[in-house]
């Protein structure tokens, strides 16, 4: 009985720890072009543009806190 009772309780928090990491970030799109990730964990948030010449933009860049995506294509908060 306490085997089972151990299983439940390991069984509910492995599903709770993977319930909250697969939801830890958030992605609203704005519209056709650009896309904000949130990470409700820590806070941060910054807005992915889907067009190679606005993530080259340095003006779109200044003004909007932009992703950064490094040669994997990992997506780091600034």
């Amino acid at each position: 009985m306490k085997l089972l009772s151990f299983s439940i309780i390991l069984g509910s928090l492995l599903f709770s720890f993977h319930y909250v990491w697969i939801n830890r970030i958030e992605i609203i799109k704005l519209n056709d072009r650009s896309t904000i990730i949130y990470n409700k964990w820590t806070g941060n948030h910054c807005v992915f543009s889907h067009l190679k010449r606005m993530r080259n933009d340095n003006r779109f860049t200044d003004e909007i806190t932009s992703c950064e995506v490094d040669k994997n294509g990992k997506i780091r908060f600034p």
